[in-house]
């Protein structure tokens, strides 16, 4: 009796990038850049991230404790106006010890406690006015800019803010100024680039000089 044989079709190594390249795979760390798929990804599986992109154990881990409504000593701090610095040496003598979670003892803070430091500080510092100020740092960090450009158009171009007697001193801006100030970044960023563009429409469109 003879053997049947099935013919078999022949695996395409450049077929299989070229399908999933067409099909898409994106970075899952959020940046949204699309992973290029190579032929050894077939035996060693395509990866997940873009090389650097991976979150590291601590990203993770915080990012679980966020999930769950804990805040960081940076998202308190930044919440309050202050540095990181500040915040740590104000805990035990103006607030309790928070507690440390997890393998790597990350302070975390519940919003009940950032609410009583917040009391704290208002009672027993100058660090919040009767107006609720922004911090220079915050505002700079909502409208996408470097510190230094609002320090150095402020009072000209944008709202000369108010001087914040914190822990440590810094300018502050009332919650009416922010929108303008973000307002203003975003129309300076778009005639800069309105401009670059001109610049290298201009270059292309003039003559070679010989």
């Amino acid at each position: 009796m003879g053997t049947v044989r099935v013919p078999s079709e022949k695996f395409s190594l450049s077929k299989w990038v070229e399908e999933e390249n067409l099909r898409g795979h994106y970075c899952q760390c959020g940046c949204g850049r699309k992973i290029r798929v190579l032929p050894w990804h077939h035996a060693r599986g395509i990866p997940r991230y873009l090389p650097a992109h991976n979150p590291s154990a601590m990203t993770m881990e915080t990012a679980r404790y966020r999930a769950n409504g804990y805040l960081t000593a940076a998202d308190v701090a930044r919440q309050l106006g202050i540095g990181t610095t500040t915040l740590r040496r104000l805990e035990g003598k103006l607030f309790d010890p928070v507690a440390r979670r997890g393998t790597r003892k990350i302070r975390l803070f519940t919003p009940e406690q950032v609410k009583s430091i917040r009391e704290t500080l208002k009672e027993k510092t100058r660090l919040f006015s009767d107006t609720e100020l922004i911090p220079l740092q915050e505002v700079a960090r909502q409208a996408g800019c470097a510190e230094s450009t609002l320090r150095r158009f402020k009072g000209k171009e944008l709202p000369p803010g108010q001087l914040l007697a914190h822990p440590r001193k810094t300018w502050g801006f009332t919650p009416e100024e922010v929108p303008q100030i973000v307002a203003w970044v975003k129309k300076r960023i778009r005639a800069r680039r309105r401009r670059r563009n001109l610049s290298r429409d201009e270059l292309v469109k003039s003559p070679d000089v010989t």
